[in-house]
Formats: structure tokens, sequence, C-alpha cells
């Protein structure tokens, strides 16, 4: 999907800058299940992408869902 005209810094309102896709593990489990269920810890497992800007002025990042790649809750 293409991502919609540049977004601006909801600090300084300047135009921020693309700096690509940064791929997101959601769901799975960490820690100590891991090791006790082996590979059925990660059976819910996902990678989203999401796109970041970065304000030139202040250095803000921002992320944006542009995909629709979360899940609604």
């Amino acid at each position: 999907m293409e991502s919609p005209a540049r977004p601006k810094c909801v600090s300084c309102n300047m135009t921020l800058e693309y700096l690509g896709q940064l791929p997101l593990r959601t769901g799975g489990m960490s820690g100590g299940w891991e090791m006790l269920i082996g590979a059925f810890a990660d059976l819910d497992e996902r990678v989203v992408s999401l796109d970041i800007y970065r304000c030139r002025n202040c250095r803000k990042l921002e992320f944006y869902d542009y995909d629709l790649s979360l899940p609604e809750r």
C-alpha cells in the first residue's frame, strides 16, 4: 500500500523524513515459557511492519501503520 503524503511533526510542525519500515514482532511468549514448551510458545507470533518517520528539526520519531497490519483491539 502506498503511504499518504508525508506527515508533519506533532511537536514542531515540520515535514517528517521517511526512514523506511521496521519489522515489529507481536504475540508469542518470552522468558521461561519458551524454554518450557519450546516452539509452541511462538505459535501466535506475527511480524508487522511499521512506517518510521523522523523530524529533522527536533529528532522525534513517529510510527505509522499505513498497511493496517496491526491487529484491531
